[in-house]
Formats: structure tokens, C-alpha cells, sequence
């Protein structure tokens, strides 16, 4: 299975009002208030897929984890 078919059978759902949009490929929106919206997000970094450790030193990983969730 997909990630995208286990997002829609597991994940792609909307829990209670406050929930805008709920999690679809990375992201979802959750209002606070009328104003006021939470917007997440996550990326996930997998060894061998998107970096060698190898290549990378640990402060080079954070700085590309970071910039990859808050791009």
C-alpha cells in the first residue's frame, strides 16, 4: 500500500470541528478561533532515500531536517 491510500484509509479523517483540513499529504489546519488557524506540517527524512549519513555530519542532518519542515 501507498502512502497516500494509507493516508486516506488511516489518517484522512476529521475528528471534531475544529478541523478545517485534515491530514492529507503533510499537512493539516485546525482553527483556534474565527482569526486564528494552527497549520501543520511534517516531512520525514529516511537514511538511504534522502541523505547518507555518510555524506552528512549531525549538524549538517538538523540543518537539512529543519529546512526540509519549515520550507
Amino acid at each position: 500500500m501507498d502512502e497516500f491510500k494509507i493516508i486516506e484509509k488511516y489518517i484522512k479523517t476529521k475528528p471534531d470541528a475544529s478541523v478545517v483540513l485534515g491530514a492529507g499529504d503533510d499537512c493539516c489546519i485546525i482553527e483556534h478561533s474565527p482569526t486564528h488557524y494552527r497549520i501543520t506540517t511534517s516531512d520525514a527524512l529516511v537514511e538511504h532515500k534522502h541523505f547518507r549519513l555518510d555524506d552528512l555530519s549531525y549538524e549538517e542532518l538538523g540543518y537539512k531536517s529543519l529546512a526540509v519542515n519549515l520550507s
